[in-house]
């Protein structure tokens, strides 16, 4: 996500996009996220909403977020 700010009829705004998005297949179920550069992931729905409830620390996607991200890096440079 990166943020824009905007200014419109004089009132300062701040619009968050993301800087990429991912998905991956993690056991059998499709795990979607947006990536921000300094706050990390965000997972979404299929419809592009938060989830409601984030995976912890230890749930196997993350596996599958760093090994994306990872790949993300190595083509930045």
């Amino acid at each position: 996500m990166k943020d824009l700010f905007l200014e419109m009829g004089g009132t300062p705004m701040i619009v968050t996009v993301s800087d990429a998005s991912g998905e991956a297949i993690v056991n059998g179920r499709k795990w979607r996220w947006e990536h921000h550069n300094y706050c990390g992931p965000v997972w979404i729905n299929k419809d592009g909403t938060d989830r409601k409830r984030q995976p912890g620390e230890r749930h196997p996607v993350w596996k599958a977020y760093n090994r994306w991200l990872n790949r993300r890096e190595r083509g930045a440079k």
